[in-house]
């Protein structure tokens, strides 16, 4: 390898963006706090309909997050106990509940006493079941353009049973504390399938071996050097490589025949491997390494810069393309299952990672008995 060092990364204060502000303050991003998102999450998880019995028959109200209000609608006010907010709620909806009425030629005040007077057994069953009292206020177009913007707005869905018929709405408190009315109760976990994630993306990464350098070494690594595996392994004239989930809680190990990979194992860990960028890793191993044999310094010394950094051990891993895969298939791996790789190991680009962080790519070759890498990119500015 040529000695060309590249600047250290450490002496290389990161850039400060201009105008950089708290993700808090950002006015760019929908903004929702936390006690409405709970609220919401809350209802929305509820499955089961709302009942409501009206005079002109029975209907279900779901809480539905992707529930658009279309125009015309209508917003009224209302008051529920000491929650106050509005009620937006759709041409379909209002023609439903007061029929002719719903017209715009209609005054506001005859069309509010309609729609409350249509809705008393929802009010009644509420008030019945709370002892809280409702009241409902007058309704306006002009508020409705708003709450269907409002983050905080929860919205619904009615349909009428055994028919096509449905109405959209939503509500809206001015206290976002009152949205827990809407779902006093937790509802029920879901109950999940066998199945059900069986189409879930997982990704395994392919390991081939790995080598240990210093610090200093990697800073001389150029474009077109070879670095040494040190540990691999084969299995007659193929290459052992292990493929592992991302979290290292499944190993795949089997052997390299082409553009297959021919499984011969599975191991499962409950717990998964600390990983060598881990920081805990390095403290476990440290607990049984003897001690420094260099004295600590002085309290007058204690900013003295530190001078040994680029003789600490890296460990370098080198790597396939990752792989992914849906979950029903990792399910079905057994001994003897084929992974097919998009290429032939011997056309294969291989990463090279230090300490788990992508640091470069190359080829693998052959060197007499031994295995390396020629490097044909490393650690971005440092490879020409």
């Amino acid at each position: 390898m040529s000695a060309n060092p590249a600047p250290s990364p450490r002496t290389t204060a990161p850039p400060t963006a201009a105008g950089v502000q708290p993700l808090t303050a950002s006015t760019a991003l929908p903004r929702i706090s936390a006690l409405a998102a709970q609220a919401l999450n809350r209802a929305y998880a509820w499955t089961a309909p709302f009942a409501l019995e009206l005079a002109r028959g029975r209907y279900e109200l779901h809480w539905q997050a992707d529930a658009e209000v279309s125009a015309p609608a209508r917003a009224y006010t209302f008051r529920f106990g000491p929650a106050e907010g509005k009620l937006v709620i759709d041409a379909i909806g209002e023609r439903e509940l007061i029929g002719e009425a719903a017209s715009d030629t209609v005054p506001a005040p005859i069309r509010c006493a309609l729609m409350a007077d249509a809705l008393t057994p929802v009010f009644a069953a509420l008030e019945g079941a709370t002892r809280q009292r409702v009241e409902f206020g007058s309704g306006d177009q002009a508020g409705k353009d708003d709450i269907s913007r409002e983050r905080d707005a929860l919205r619904f869905c009615v349909t009428r049973p055994g028919t096509n018929w449905r109405c959209h709405g939503a509500l809206r408190f001015h206290e976002e504390r009152f949205l827990g009315l809407a779902c006093p109760q937790e509802p029920q976990a879901p109950a999940l399938g066998e199945h059900d994630f069986d189409d879930l993306p997982i990704t395994l990464r392919f390991s081939i071996g790995s080598t240990t350098l210093s610090v200093g070494e990697l800073h001389d690594i150029e474009r077109g050097d070879i670095i040494s595996i040190q540990r691999w392994q084969s299995i007659g004239k193929t290459l052992r490589v292990t493929a592992t989930t991302l979290d290292r809680r499944i190993a795949l190990t089997g052997k390299i025949m082409g553009a297959r990979v021919i499984i011969d194992y599975i191991e499962e860990n409950s717990v998964p491997p600390p990983s060598s960028s881990d920081p805990t890793a390095a403290n476990a191993s440290s607990l049984s390494a003897p001690p420094p044999t260099t004295p600590p310094a002085a309290p007058g010394e204690t900013g003295t810069a530190l001078t040994q950094l680029d003789a600490l051990e890296v460990r370098v891993t080198f790597e396939l393309d990752e792989r992914s895969m849906p979950l029903r298939e990792l399910k079905a791996i057994k001994s003897g299952y084929v992974l097919e790789l998009d290429q032939p190991l011997n056309q294969s680009t291989v990463h090279i990672r230090a300490n788990g962080a992508l640091v470069g790519h190359g080829h693998l070759i052959a060197v007499g008995n031994r295995l390396g890498v020629r490097v044909v990119r490393f650690s971005e500015g440092n490879d020409g």
